[in-house]
């Protein structure tokens, strides 16, 4: 076996090492894939989780506003109930400011009578008065 048997074992040899190396890259590739396909699953599956996170946080956010509104409409029904009966009363207040009644005018008209007849009586007196001190 001289130098032929050399370079045939050495080809073997070598032979051995690249398929080796085929089976290792192989091996190797199919690791990269799974690993890709992991990562990419992992990737997907965090995206749904948070993408349903804000789907329910935006379903929350407008059920309550949808509360709020009910609420908001809820007050305003009250209100108008409220406000009617105000508004009513004052409309009969200004109105009877505008018209007074005929108690009312009777009754200024004999204030004022009064007062008339109260100023004058007044005059009188003190008239009187100082026509009984000029004569003492």
């Amino acid at each position: 076996m001289g130098e032929k048997g050399k370079l045939s074992t050495q080809t073997l040899e070598l032979s051995n090492e690249l398929t080796g190396w085929k089976t290792k890259f192989r091996n190797l590739e199919e690791e990269y894939s799974n690993n890709m396909t992991d990562l990419r699953n992992n990737h997907e599956k965090e995206m749904n989780e948070q993408r349903q996170e804000y789907e329910d946080a935006i379903a929350l956010l407008h059920k309550q506003l949808e509360e709020q509104k009910d609420t908001i409409e809820t007050s305003r029904k009250k209100n108008r109930g409220l406000l009617q009966p105000s508004v009513r009363l004052l409309q009969l207040l200004k109105a009877s400011k505008r018209k007074p009644s005929n108690k009312k005018l009777n009754g200024r008209k004999k204030f004022k009578t009064g007062t008339t007849k109260y100023r004058n009586l007044r005059r009188r007196t003190e008239g009187l008065q100082m026509n009984q001190n000029n004569c003492v």
